[in-house]
Parts: structure tokens; sequence; C-alpha cells
């Protein structure tokens, strides 16, 4: 057996217990306020947090800069370094060697570079972003710190964020609804393709045509893909201001300049305490609502619910998508028309989509009121096409109202409370079918329909890009 050596324990001059009011410092008392003359730094909140500018971290960074960033860390806790997009494996770990050695973490796995871990979540790997940590206090001498490079993020708002880079606000539309219909297309083309691959060539076959084409996108990605001039720059600049770069390292080029900074400071609760983000999300909530609800129950619906052989339910599904398709285009039309003559968006999004959105909720709340026919497939087209434009709506709107540097989130973050419904969505309507039989079916679709009148009526009653920007910019 080892032996231990035992030291007495200090003596303490303060008690283990705090009693009483406890004050938040950043700093320690006997610390002197830091001077930061190389950084720009942007707190996130009164006491831990905060964005850095102005360095770019795929650079050798000189010991004058480094010193000033070991200070903020210090007195921050947490440092964000965004919109870093030569950030690779080798800059993370040349950016940790500052602080000492790099140490890998031993419980995850390793990434293509040694000492690199990645936290990866996909269909075969579960997702450790909600458990990982580095604290490492069994050690003897527990890591100080982590450096984290977020690399890849939800798809489809980072799909919109880098497509609607290229263009300025009017000339948004198309390429968003596009986007909305890259979803739309790759149900009715995966779905056929990959359902023959597995009857005749087994299981495997489709997993390996879904590689293929991943590999295949990725293949023309890296020589052709990349974020447009508007990528950094408000509505209001042009792309020439967007080219502009004040050299490699400052963190001002790109069309950052001095608005860009300012922006870069805006909380994202201010963006989302907005009534046009607030509106958006709830509209763009009910489409998903009615997307998951296509999806999952609409052919079962269409057979239990309402009598329709097999046959003619998918005739009614193709029919359905198809036309959704159309009107995402005819709508994207008339936005883009509309904001080219000069008519606000509110009207040209916040109404278009809105009205939309009442349309397919009255068509709903009349679906069970009809019995099956003509009747019921106009309404059935009403239900569940019209509110489809929406998608791409919701996208371009976020894309007018928040500031270049909070964008990307902006997006995200009304994509994670929108994808929701698509959990809560086909969980209600399997529980009510469960229930109820087939008289659930007209349960889920006069909530549906509540739920699309409470969307369009968010939409044309709180979305004003053009009055919500002007007040972020206060």
């Amino acid at each position: 057996m080892d032996s231990a050596v035992t030291t007495p324990a200090p003596a303490l001059d303060k008690p283990l217990m705090h009693y009483g009011k406890r004050t938040l410092d950043r700093i320690a008392p006997d610390m002197a306020q830091p001077d930061y003359r190389l950084l720009d730094i942007c707190p996130l909140t009164p006491h831990i947090g905060a964005e850095i500018e102005g360095v770019d971290l795929s650079l050798p960074i000189g010991e004058d800069v480094a010193e000033e960033i070991r200070q903020a860390l210090l007195e921050w806790k947490v440092l964000f370094f965004r919109d870093q997009h030569g950030f690779d494996p080798q800059s993370q770990l040349a950016f940790s060697a500052l602080w000492g050695e790099p140490e890998a973490n031993p419980f995850f796995p390793k990434g293509d570079t040694a000492g690199v871990s990645r936290l990866a979540k996909d269909a075969m790997a579960m997702g450790t972003e909600n458990i990982w940590h580095s604290d490492h206090s069994f050690m003897a001498a527990p890591a100080l710190g982590s450096v984290l490079g977020a690399a890849e993020g939800p798809a489809y708002p980072v799909a919109q964020q880098t497509t609607l880079s290229w263009f300025p606000n009017h000339r948004r539309n198309l390429p968003g609804a596009l986007i909305v219909l890259g979803i739309t297309l790759g149900v009715l083309v995966a779905a056929p393709v990959l359902t023959w691959l597995i009857n005749h060539h087994g299981w495997r076959s489709a997993v390996a045509a879904v590689a293929l084409v991943g590999v295949v996108w990725t293949l023309l990605w890296i020589p052709f893909g990349g974020e447009g001039p508007y990528a950094t720059t408000s509505d209001n600049d042009s792309p020439a201001e967007a080219a502009r770069d004040d050299g490699p390292g400052t963190g001002k080029g790109a069309g950052a300049g001095i608005a860009g900074q300012a922006q870069a400071r805006m909380p994202y609760r201010r963006i989302l305490a907005t009534r046009t983000w607030i509106g958006v999300t709830i509209g763009y909530f009910s489409t998903y609502w009615v997307i998951a609800f296509a999806l999952v129950w609409l052919p079962s619906y269409l057979r239990e619910g309402l009598g329709y052989s097999a046959a003619a339910s998918t005739q009614l599904l193709m029919l359905f998508w198809g036309l959704s398709g159309i009107l995402v285009l005819g709508q994207a039309g008339l936005t883009g028309w509309m904001l080219r003559r000069g008519i606000a968006s509110r009207w040209a999004r916040g109404w278009v989509g809105g009205v939309l959105l009442l349309i397919s909720g009255a068509s709903c709340l009349a679906l069970p009121l009809v019995p099956a026919g003509a009747v019921t497939v106009v309404l059935l087209v009403g239900s569940f096409g019209l509110s489809g434009a929406m998608g791409g709506i919701a996208a371009t709107t976020i894309m007018e109202l928040a500031p270049a540097h909070r964008r990307g989130g902006a997006l995200g973050m009304m994509n994670a409370v929108v994808t929701t419904a698509g959990l809560i969505a086909p969980t209600l309507i399997g529980s009510l079918v469960d229930t109820h039989g087939a008289g659930g079916y007209e349960d889920a679709v006069l909530i549906t329909g509540a739920l699309l009148l409470v969307g369009g009526t968010a939409a044309v009653t709180l979305i004003n890009p053009d009055r919500d920007a002007r007040l972020l910019s206060v």
C-alpha cells in the first residue's frame, strides 16, 4: 500500500458558509480595471460572457493581442469569436496553445486532427453536445478551460442564410422560395427512389445512395459554395461596401465597418422581443405543423378519415405537393413585384403570408362539414397547400429584420422554436387517432385550422420589419 503524507489544513480567515447578500464582480477587488487597446469587447450579460471582435483566429496572434484575450477570459469567463470562417482544427490547436500545452479529451472521439475531439450528431452517432464537459476534476492538474469550434449548424437556416446573402432584400423572395421547394422536391424524389432501391437492392443501397449524394454535394460546395456580398451588410448597404476589406486580422473588413460593429453588439433578446420576430415565428410554426401533419398522417387521413382509395390518396398527395410548389413560386413572384414597386414588407410579406394562412385555417375548419367530393379536394388543397409559402416569407423577413451579424442566429432560433411543431403535431394526432379512431382525424383537422388562424392573425398584425428594424437601430 502506498503511503501518503498528510499536511495540516491551512487556517481559514473566512467562514466556509456565506450568509446574506452575495455581490457578483467580474474582476477581483484588488485587480485594476482592464484596459483593452487592441480588442473590441461586446458584453453579452452584465457579469459573464462577451464577444470579441477584431481578431481573425485563422491567422497568427501576436503576444500583445494574446495577453488581452487572456485578460478578457479572466474577466468574462466565456468568450465568443463569431464569423471565423477560416477557423480549422489547426487554428484551434494554435489558439489553445495561448494558454499552455493543449490537452486532448480522453473520453470523446478523436477528430481528423490529433489533439482535437469531434462532437457530432447524425444518423450513426448520438449527440453529446448536452452532456459534454471537460472539467477533468479527477486529474491532479485539471484543464484550465476549453476551446470549442462550431463547424456545422441546422441545415435549413444555414441554407437560407447562405443563399440569401447573395441577394439584396427585394431580390430574396425567389431564392428563398427555391430553398423551400428544395425540401418538397427532396420528399417527392427521395421517397420513390429510396423505396425502389430498398425493394430491389436492400436497405444498404439506400444508405449508400444518400451517402453518395452527400459526397457529390460536398465536392460541388468546396469550389462553388460560400456566402455572398450581402452576408455582413445591412439591407441599406451596397455590395461594393460589402466587398471592402480593411486588411487581414482586423475584423473590420467584409463590410463590417462601424455600422456592422454596432449591429454586432445588439443582444439577441432585443431581436426576439420584436413583434416581427414573434409574428413570423408563430406563423411559421403553424405552417410547420401542417407540414408535419401532411408528411406523417395525411395519407392515413385521406384513406381512413375521408374514405379515399389508396390510388386516389396517392393522386391527391401528388396534387397537394405539386400545387404547393406552384403556390410558393407564385407568392415569391407577387412579393418581389410588390417590393420592387415600393410596397412595404408589412404588406408584401406579412399580409401575403398571413392571408394565405387564414385561408388555410378556414379551409381546415370547413373540411369536417362537407362530404367527400370535389369540394373536399378544393378544401384539402386550401388546407395543406396554401400555408407552405410562409416558410420562404419567414426566412426573408428575418433576414430583413436582423442586423447582419445576427441573421444566422435569429434564423436558427426561429427554426428551433418552429420545428418543435414537427414533434408535437404527429404525437398529438396519433394520440387522438388512438383514442377516437377515425374521428380523431376530425379533431386533428380542427386543431390545425385553429392554429392556422392564430398564425395568420399573428402574421397580419405583428409582422412589420421596416418598423422593427428602425427600433432596433436606436
